[in-house]
């Protein structure tokens, strides 16, 4: 399986050909990317973030009997990442659904909620760890997919909140230090978007 970050720019209209027939301006594709992952096999966890100049990019890759979630930072795509940051690691899900995990800026950190038992931030200039929150998973039989969709961290004034697929609770977190300001719950969320 192969996966790669593309991105797009709009082609003058020099002789390229439409990357997609459409009625728009064709699309040429300006640079793509591969996981950081040396020789472990690696996928991106979802569409990139861009914030302050710099593209941020969740990847997960198996390392033996783990899946390892990491942040990619990059200055200057698609030249080498700034800096790779592993955040957690957890047995390879139960759950055989294909997951995304978006990624947040708030403030100076990066957010991911893995949706294995741990929502985490690194410093979006160094990729040095900044905190960690540990959340009670929900007792879900074995082979029993969550019924949530996408939910990514969602940040606004300070905190960030997060309903991760493996709890029964949405947690409402400090933006910079990672305390829990509250939870609410137990109830299914099917999806947090802001």
């Amino acid at each position: 399986m192969t996966s790669l970050l593309l991105a797009l720019a709009l082609a003058a209209d020099d002789g390229f050909r439409p990357l997609f027939p459409a009625d728009g301006p064709p699309l040429e594709p300006k640079w793509h990317l591969a996981p950081p992952a040396d020789d472990e096999p690696a996928a991106w966890g979802a569409a990139p973030t861009w914030a302050d100049g710099r593209l941020y990019a969740g990847l997960v890759r198996k390392s033996g009997n783990r899946v390892v979630y990491a942040v990619a930072c990059y200055d200057d795509p698609p030249g080498r990442p700034r800096w790779v940051s592993e955040v957690c690691d957890a047995p390879p899900p139960a759950d055989p659904r294909s997951r995304h995990e978006p990624l947040t800026v708030a403030g100076g950190n990066v957010v991911v909620c893995s949706h294995d038992g741990v929502v985490a931030a690194v410093d979006g200039r160094t990729g040095k760890p900044a905190w960690a929150f540990r959340y009670p998973k929900a007792a879900r039989p074995p082979g029993v997919p969550s019924p949530r969709d996408v939910c990514p961290p969602v940040a606004d004034g300070g905190r960030v909140f997060v309903a991760p697929a493996d709890a029964e609770f949405v947690f409402a977190l400090d933006a910079e230090t990672g305390r829990l300001l509250w939870q609410a719950g137990p109830f299914q969320v099917e999806q947090l978007l802001g």
